[in-house]
């Protein structure tokens, strides 16, 4: 499958010519401002194009309801940091649970701390409840 090439003889080698000019720097020249002009031309065309549609499309945009003056969705919103947030939640929750504040000083309601509380209700135990009153007995009172 091979095939023999025959060697080319001197008198073609000898023969064989080169490019004795080089290519003119004044063409190349020519050439890369032509390019560059085409280009700025293609740059400041399709600014000019895209600036035209943005303008049809902001004529188009129908008017902003003036009722619709928030964006911000309604209660429950996703998180941005929901570890933080919990931290955060965890230490008020603790803040609450182990510190004295007046409720209703008018009525002499106080909070005191979760452990605090378990002593009292040891102590003292949970406090009588009033028996309730038949549910016939209520209804011969009501009327």
């Amino acid at each position: 499958m091979s095939e023999h090439i025959a060697p080319q003889s001197p008198d073609h080698q000898a023969h064989a010519e080169h490019e004795t000019t080089d290519a003119s720097a004044f063409y190349i020249a020519i050439f890369a401002l032509v390019l560059a002009l085409v280009i700025m031309l293609s740059m400041l065309f399709l600014y000019q194009m895209f600036w035209g549609f943005e303008a049809v499309v902001k004529r188009s945009d129908p008017m902003a309801s003036p009722v619709a003056t928030s964006q911000i969705p309604p209660e429950p919103r996703l998180q941005a940091q929901p570890s933080a947030e919990l931290i955060q939640l965890r230490r008020e929750e603790d803040d609450t649970l182990r510190t004295y504040k007046w409720i209703d000083q008018t009525q002499g309601i106080v909070q005191i701390p979760i452990e605090r509380a378990i002593d009292l209700l040891s102590e003292r135990g949970l406090p009588e409840q009033k028996a309730a009153l038949p549910t016939a007995a209520k209804q011969e009172a009501s009327p």
